[in-house]
């Protein structure tokens, strides 16, 4: 659950570096996990539930699921799946497995955000 307050132990930070580490390669592969979030990693870092993932190639929806999540959460959508939203206090380890080193989630959201478009430029050209 991303609103419960999660210990900062070394496994759970762990656990938080190899899911956003996880969720970087599935971006490369072309896929962005729609819910990166705590309750679908498991103990040995895994990233579950790859039914969430859309497929940047194939799916043709993302602007629409993009304006529907930011009107629920009401958050920007970037922010929000990688933010506390869905990684709760453990986003700062879920970031830097993501991306190599801790950056602010709004650096962190831009980045993801510019590496999703380009991807999806890249797959469908």
């Amino acid at each position: 659950d991303p609103s419960e307050n999660y210990p900062l132990t070394e496994e759970n930070i762990c656990v938080a570096n190899q899911c956003g580490y996880t969720f970087g390669k599935l971006l490369d592969l072309g896929y962005l996990h729609l819910c990166p979030g705590t309750g679908n990693w498991t103990q040995a870092g895994e990233l579950t539930d790859m039914v969430d993932c859309y497929d940047l190639k194939k799916d043709k929806n993302l602007e629409k699921v993009i304006s529907k999540r930011q009107k629920k959460t009401g958050q920007d959508f970037w922010e929000s799946l990688l933010g506390q939203y869905h990684t709760g206090n453990l986003s700062p380890f879920f970031i830097e497995g993501m991306l190599g080193s801790q950056i602010s989630l709004e650096e962190a959201a831009k980045e993801i955000e510019t590496r999703t478009r380009h991807k999806i430029k890249e797959l469908t050209n």
